[in-house]
């Protein structure tokens, strides 16, 4: 809560959520069981996460009941978020040969402030790509990208307050919309999208 304004996930990153059965086995004779919670998460989450639980019990009857509930799931035992500038009333919109100051934060697992070092930070030109294409059917189609495009690249540190700074500049000519990307070395990441033109330029119809 003491960073609601910082962004933490990463939308680099795709996660879905995965079933899997902890626990199948019978009580002991005094009606209790040790439920092991060795979660296992098959790709990198692009930040927290949520487990959700269902239990269900059985009479040998054959009755049964459920009850569920969750709790929150930290794959990563630091985090780090990422505040950007503010831009324009209108768009939000940056604008380009400024230097535009990123604001860091590191935190553990309960939201404490933690010094890291070597977060890498990253900006990239996002693009879209796209070709013709057509396939043994014989329908052809244009088929499109994402392309991420490196513009700079840089190492901070935080420090014993969880903080840090890194800046950022986009020069004339170019223009559009770029990520901002932050890695913890722990393997978290964040990153956010930001649109940055020309001073004097409210947006553009194309």
């Amino acid at each position: 809560p003491k960073y609601a304004d910082f962004v933490f996930d990463d939308p680099a990153r795709e996660y879905w959520s995965e079933n899997m059965v902890l626990f199948d086995s019978k009580v002991n004779d005094k009606g209790e069981a040790t439920v092991p919670a060795n979660i296992e998460v098959s790709v990198d989450p692009p930040g927290l996460m949520q487990a959700n639980f269902t239990v269900r019990a059985f009479e040998p009857g054959g009755n049964f009941s459920i009850d569920r509930f969750s709790m929150p799931y930290y794959y990563y035992d630091n985090y780090v978020g990422i505040k950007l500038p503010k831009g324009d009333a209108a768009r939000n919109m940056l604008l380009t040969d400024t230097d535009h100051t990123v604001r860091v934060v590191t935190v553990d697992q309960d939201g404490k402030p933690v010094q890291r070092g070597n977060v890498e930070m990253e900006l990239f030109k996002i693009d879209w790509k796209w070709w013709f294409d057509k396939d043994k059917d014989k329908v052809a189609a244009y088929r499109g990208e994402l392309s991420y495009d490196p513009i700079e690249t840089g190492t901070i540190s935080t420090n014993a307050s969880g903080e840090g700074e890194w800046q950022f500049n986009v020069a004339y000519p170019i223009w559009g919309r770029f990520f901002v990307r932050a890695c913890d070395e722990g393997g978290h990441c964040t990153g956010q999208v930001v649109y940055i033109d020309w001073p004097g330029w409210a947006g553009r119809s194309e």
